[in-house]
């Protein structure tokens, strides 16, 4: 049964703009240690649009740091929640979350479906 699906769409330049201006602070608050492997502002966007996604499919808010945005080893990606934001999605129900984040030159943008 579906519980929630939410989308999200980002400017890439935008975004890549975000990051210079507000720097590491904004980096930190947003992202984990592991999502920041790879600082590539497309791909960080992508991510971002995920937990944006997830949160809008949750109805409420969610801490961005207990939302880990993984890939399998088949390159799909996949939403880790912990803490926090873990059982607020046990409370809803929440037994899959699906993710889907798309990428062009100028936008990022993800969908996000919360099955129970």
């Amino acid at each position: 049964m579906i519980l929630g699906i939410g989308v999200d769409i980002e400017d890439n330049i935008k975004f890549r703009d975000s990051l210079v201006s507000n720097g590491t602070r904004f980096l930190t608050n947003i992202f984990t240690d592991d999502e920041l492997q790879d600082l590539n502002a497309e791909h960080l966007c992508g991510l971002f649009c995920a937990k944006e996604a997830l949160m809008k499919a949750f109805g409420g808010q969610l801490v961005y740091k207990e939302i880990e945005i993984k890939a399998d080893q088949n390159g799909r990606p996949y939403a880790n929640p912990c803490g926090y934001t873990s059982g607020k999605l046990l409370e809803l129900g929440v037994k899959k979350i699906f993710v889907s984040i798309s990428h062009t030159m100028q936008y990022s943008t993800a969908v996000v479906v919360l099955d129970g």
